[in-house]
Parts: C-alpha cells; structure tokens; sequence
C-alpha cells in the first residue's frame, strides 16, 4: 500500500473508536461505524498467505 492510504486508513480507524457497529457516526449521511469497519477491511493489505500477500506455495514447499 502506498504511504497516503496508509496513513488515510489510520486516521479512519481513529475516527471510528470503538463504537458499536450499528452507532451513526455521521448522522448527514447515515455512516455507520459498520460502515468503517467495511471500508477498513476492504483497504488492508493482504496477510502473507493470503492471495496478493508476498509469500506463495514455492515459499512454503521450499523450491524457491
């Protein structure tokens, strides 16, 4: 990821706390902390194993 969606998911989750997922954090457009939580899961880089993370079956299998 680069540094400015990095920082930009920080402040997001800073912003959603630790409101329950049903609580209206805006109440002009309705978003909820859900909705954060969303937006913050789909903006995560993806874990090693995952697919898009940096390690792959040759990693694992030792074939590198």
């Amino acid at each position: 990821m680069n540094d400015a969606l990095d920082l930009a998911r920080l402040r997001l989750k800073a912003f959603r706390g630790d409101a329950p997922t049903d609580r209206v954090l805006d109440a002009v457009s309705g978003l909820t902390a859900g909705d954060v939580d969303a937006l913050l899961a789909a903006c995560r880089a993806p874990t090693d194993l995952e697919p898009g993370g940096s390690l792959d079956i040759d990693d694992l299998s030792g074939n590198a």
